[in-house]
């Protein structure tokens, strides 16, 4: 049997015999008891069996309780105290009542008996006080000492002079150094440089100078064996008066992975997750700040707006995986471009934009966007795939008291501007810009909905043979015509349809309107109709397959539809839109190079790809009257044509001058003003229908 058991039944045993002694002794003794007895026998042992039970009882109640070490302190001493005493103060209660008149020598008994109990019980109490806190103290040393040794917290006890005395194994867990080793190093040496070192020394003297000073926790980051680096939490403890320790007690907690986690987290907040550079959140605050710091008289804060052209084409052709990869490459170019003082950011989808806050002015924006324009005309290789993305570039600076929404916006509008002028350009905001966006945006919303209203038709503007001056085709080009504004212009509502994707519902009704009025027209005129086609349309995967479906259901010969593309839509497409051109011309369509001169085709790539007809830009047949004109490009188009065997053709003739210079330099067809404008096509049916049925030749 165990010691507690033995003390659980000692006890009430010794209050039981204590008590039948105290009472016999009143009733037997009578130099004690006084004059009277107590009575009979048998109530003298009722008296103390009673007794007895309740004191035994009370005993075994207060060593219960006094089993569970987790009673407070002061609160069990008083119990027991009280408890204690109630035996034996009980005792002389009824023995004074019983013996009726006391004398002065059985108070004295009484009293001595009942204050000897009480001491007993406090002496007893007191050492068992002392026992349990003991055990308390014991436990509380293992637990401690067996979490010091097994955690992977470093905990060090060092002197005032920052000398390891003790280091637990976290040391070796956390940051790979032998406990062993660092006995009688300093303490600071654990930090990774200088600056930490000085930390860890100046919190070690600032615990050691103030021992009022509970604990003080700090940061640092702290230096492993292999060379790596943690991020830890420091705590020093001044516990020099303690005994069982006598010094300074630094632990060290990692919280690397907090550290690391918390990074990631507050950039991923302000960045973009796609391609690393700073989101529109990030942007916005970094050009409030700027603008906030602008001063009158100091470089202005500028903003570069870029947009991708026809990014969405991308993702329909290749599909979400080469479209971010393309995104992810296309960013590095921008980060690379730009210097350390910019903010370079993704807005969202295909738009980026830059914050210039250096000096350089405007002559330094300029040359950022060429130099980005530049870097992006490098085809993106993914894999077996090439990828060609131009972008349009709007410059907005910032006056003295500008905001973030007005500057961006600015920036929004001249990029706008920029696209209406054609892919790949840069445009620097001005006032006017505003006027337009207004309208354009307007327009936007209201283009949608011309197809079902009727307010898009089909105009027809002849090419005339410059020999024979006959008809030999028509250039279909559409027309809206708006119930308020009138007449608006190609040049302002196709980039809006470019942009938001109705180009290509728009193109095809362009085509079928066209070869239906070549069916109209096959009995008094054999023409060959020609239609824009725009980069979108081009890298339509079924483009090829509708053309086919159209002329065959019109019964229709594909010669006579000839699809015209300007020389930037067939480079920015890249092998792509070579491959669908050579498709084209297989099919027996016939393919024409619009603006030639104005874009950057090479004659290689001519060579290798040919084309039915090269149109000379009008910019160039201007030249051909104007004094001091050079007709050397228009003449070198003509002889490449003649060398490569493809048909020639000036657009924009206005003056007879230019006519008879184009004759001269043996131009095969053309189409101007001076020839005939764009017509309705019951006007051409009129103009160049022939009453005897002998008709042009046909193109091609």
């Amino acid at each position: 049997m165990n010691e507690r058991p033995r003390m659980a039944l000692a006890t009430p045993m010794a209050w039981g015999a204590a008590t039948a002694a105290v009472l016999w002794l009143l009733t037997v003794d009578p130099a004690v008891r006084g004059d009277d007895v107590l009575g009979s026998t048998g109530s003298r042992i009722a008296v103390t069996v009673l007794l007895a039970v309740i004191g035994g009882g009370i005993a075994r109640l207060v060593d219960r309780r006094g089993r569970d070490e987790r009673d407070a302190p002061i609160s069990r001493p008083i119990a027991l105290a009280v408890v204690g005493a109630t035996p034996p103060v009980a005792l002389a209660v009824t023995a004074l009542a019983v013996s009726g008149a006391p004398t002065r020598g059985s108070v004295v008994a009484v009293s001595g008996l009942a204050v000897g109990a009480v001491v007993a019980v406090v002496i007893r109490l007191t050492g068992e006080v002392d026992r349990v806190r003991d055990a308390i103290d014991r436990r509380g040393r293992r637990r401690a000492g067996a979490l010091v040794e097994n955690g992977s917290d470093v905990v060090l006890v060092v002197d005032v002079d920052g000398r390891i005395r003790y280091a637990s194994p976290g040391l070796s867990r956390t940051l790979g150094h032998l406990p062993a080793e660092w006995d009688g190093r300093d303490v600071a040496d654990l930090g990774a440089d200088e600056s930490d070192r000085d930390l860890i020394g100046s919190r070690l003297a600032a615990a050691g100078a103030d021992a009022g000073v509970r604990s003080i926790e700090f940061e640092v980051t702290l230096g492993c064996h292999d060379g790596q680096r943690r991020h830890a939490e420091g705590v020093v403890v001044d516990r020099r008066n303690d005994g069982a320790i006598g010094g300074l007690v630094v632990t060290f907690r990692d919280i690397t992975e907090q550290r690391d986690l918390e990074r990631q987290l507050s950039h991923r907040a302000f960045h973009d997750e796609l391609t690393g550079l700073a989101n529109r959140a990030l942007f916005l605050d970094r050009m409030d700040h700027a603008l906030r710091l602008t001063r009158q008289g100091g470089d202005p804060v500028m903003v570069l707006f870029i947009d991708l052209d026809d990014f969405k084409e991308v993702n329909d052709q290749y599909g979400h995986g080469v479209g971010d990869e393309t995104l992810r490459v296309i960013a590095d170019r921008i980060r690379t471009a730009t210097s350390s003082g910019d903010t370079a950011a993704r807005l969202g989808g295909d738009e980026f934009a830059v914050l210039l806050e250096d000096s350089g002015g405007l002559d330094r924006a300029l040359d950022l966007a060429e130099r980005l324009l530049a870097g992006l005309r490098d085809p993106v290789r993914i894999g077996a795939t090439e990828v060609v993305v131009l972008a349009s570039i709007g410059i907005a600076v910032a006056p003295v008291g500008a905001n973030t929404t007005s500057l961006l916006r600015e920036a929004d509008i001249a990029m706008y501007e920029a696209k209406r002028a054609g892919k790949g350009q840069i445009r620097i905001f001005d006032p006017a810009m505003r006027r337009v966006a207004a309208r354009q945006l307007a327009y936007r919303g209201e283009l949608s909905h011309a197809f079902g209203r009727d307010q898009l038709r089909v105009v027809y503007q002849p090419y005339v043979d410059l020999a024979s001056g006959e008809v030999r085709g028509a250039e279909a080009l559409v027309r809206w015509h708006h119930p308020e504004h009138g007449e608006i212009p190609p040049a302002e509502f196709i980039p809006i349809a470019v942009r938001s994707g109705l180009i290509v519902k728009i193109g095809r009704w362009v085509i079928e309107t066209a070869l239906d009025q070549a069916v109209g027209w096959r009995s008094d005129l054999d023409l060959f109709v020609s239609v824009n086609l725009t980069a979108t349309e081009l890298r339509q995967p079924d483009l090829i397959e509708h053309l086919v479906e159209t002329v065959r259901t019109r019964r229709l010969p594909a010669g006579s539809l000839v699809l015209e593309l300007t020389e930037t839509d067939l480079m920015e497409g890249g092998d792509r839109a070579l491959e669908t051109v050579a498709d084209l011309r297989r099919h027996g369509f016939g393919v024409a190079l619009d603006d030639f001169g104005a874009g950057y085709c090479s004659i290689s790539h001519l060579q290798a790809h040919p084309v039915d007809m090269i149109k000379i830009d009008r910019a160039f047949v201007a030249q051909l009257d104007r004094p001091g004109g050079d007709p050397t490009m228009v003449r070198a188009v003509l002889g490449l044509t003649e060398t490569l065997e493809i048909r020639s053709a000036a657009e924009g003739i206005e003056t007879p001058e230019q006519l008879r210079e184009l004759r001269r330099l043996g131009c095969m067809v053309g189409q101007g003003h001076l020839l005939a404008g764009p017509l309705e096509a019951p006007v051409v049916a009129r103009r160049f229908g022939r009453a005897d049925d002998e008709v042009a030749p046909a193109y091609g």
